[in-house]
């Protein structure tokens, strides 16, 4: 009983900690403010933000 809480213990510490690690955010030029962006977004060159050319999205930020 006690190795299998043992065992638990581990796997639960296992996977919060890789929770821990998201992905590495991306600043676009010019801008203070960074983020992971959605698949398919790149940062955009006319813009502080990012877009998507093929999709005809964009995700414009903003600082104040």
């Amino acid at each position: 009983m006690r190795i299998l809480r043992v065992l638990l213990a581990l796997l639960a510490a296992v996977l919060l900690g890789s929770l821990a690690f998201g992905a590495e955010p991306t600043f676009p030029p010019g801008s203070r403010i960074g983020l992971a962006p959605p698949d398919g977004m790149v940062p955009a060159s006319a813009f502080q933000g990012f877009e998507d050319r093929a999709r005809g999205a964009m995700l414009m930020l903003s600082e104040s």
